[in-house]
């Protein structure tokens, strides 16, 4: 398995000194994989330093944050004779005393660069490709914030800069970006990059973009890949999936529509259910192969049948941004505008589609 090329944007490594929704364990997971033989960590100075510059900031934060969090002290009077009573008192207490312990002690590790965020971000830096800042490039990323041109905002230069980084030190070939501010991504279809930024990276080096809201997917999908690739011979080339096209009315990007066909319904259920069962990446490509011929003959019920799948297997779901995955499903989701409101857009989340508006073009 050829190495796999990663970006982190700022924002996620923040995450993990304020959020209690992420785990250290996933960058440990993915320090772990940090080789010449598995990830490739591309890491611009610009991250580290807006990384340091908002730390404090951040740890300030969660710190008043959780100081504010109240302690149920109040007992109602009808419960105050209860033996309990005084165990519980004693428990808030305790509860308070141990907060404030937290906090003092957190402060003084943050003022050492000893916090457990700081010794697991300290090992990724150790470990990744770190490019130092360059005039030249800067210089190429102010150009592009005038223009207007993504990734970032028109008051800032550091996205552009990290952009301009990346298209001039990675690898040709695919590169997987980790953000959760939405610079990477499209407005309208939040699980495929940015179209742009898309047909820059194809152009420029001859691969495709992948974007992730954390780190803990994109994990899954590498270790997805790397099991796959241990386990299975090289898949024959495939054709080449039609080029995506921007539709109306529902904003999806679909292929376009096969030439309708006469299926037997042996060979249709056969092809269903190969989908719905596929237990690698490489089956759920081939199944899609075969029933993207037949998709102008499937009907309300295989149709359900094989979003719930798209829902509940994770070999179609983690790669659901793949060429042809992304446009079969999305021209099924578009065909099908009559299946039940709560399946379609489940299915919807899990291909990045806008659901926000499902009631303009959902019976």
């Amino acid at each position: 398995m050829a190495q796999t090329h990663l970006f982190v944007d700022t924002n996620v490594f923040l995450e993990f000194y304020s959020s209690t929704k992420e785990s250290l364990g996933q960058l440990k997971d993915l320090s772990e994989h940090l080789t010449a033989d598995g990830i490739c960590l591309h890491l611009p100075e610009q991250v580290l330093d807006e990384l340091w510059r908002n730390r404090e900031t951040r740890l300030k934060t969660a710190a008043d944050n959780f100081k504010k969090e109240s302690h149920p002290g109040g007992i109602p009077q009808h419960m105050l004779e209860y033996p309990q009573a005084s165990e519980y008192r004693t428990a808030v207490e305790a509860a308070t005393r141990a907060r404030n312990a937290m906090i003092n002690q957190a402060a003084t590790d943050a003022s050492n660069n000893a916090l457990p965020a700081d010794i697991v971000l300290q090992d990724l830096i150790d470990k990744a490709e770190l490019y130092l800042d360059d005039e030249q490039i800067f210089v190429r990323a102010v150009k592009r914030m005038q223009k207007g041109s993504p990734p970032g905002k028109p008051d800032s230069v550091g996205d552009q800069y990290n952009w301009e980084v990346l298209l001039s030190r990675v690898p040709d070939g695919d590169l997987h970006i980790v953000s959760n501010d939405g610079d990477y991504v499209s407005a309208l279809n939040t699980g495929r990059p940015h179209p742009s930024l898309e047909v820059e990276w194809k152009q420029s080096k001859n691969g495709k973009l992948h974007v992730y809201k954390g780190v803990k997917p994109f994990l899954d999908r590498y270790l997805a890949d790397a099991e796959e690739a241990r386990g299975q011979p090289a898949a024959e080339p495939a054709a080449s999936p039609p080029e995506p096209v921007q539709a109306h009315g529902v904003m999806l990007e679909v292929a376009a529509a096969a030439t309708p066909v006469t299926a037997p319904s042996a060979e249709k259920e056969a092809a269903i259910e190969a989908l719905v069962t596929s237990p690698t990446f490489r089956a759920t490509h081939e199944a899609i192969a075969k029933l993207e011929q037949l998709r102008p003959t499937i009907n309300r019920t295989e149709a359900e049948r094989l979003l719930e799948a798209a829902i509940d297997n994770s070999q179609i779901a983690l790669i659901a941004s793949d060429d042809d995955v992304y446009a079969f499903f999305s021209a099924l989701l578009e065909e099908h505008l009559d299946i039940d409101a709560g399946l379609w857009n489940a299915a919807a989340e899990v291909f990045g589609l806008s659901t926000d508006d499902s009631d303009n073009f959902h019976p």
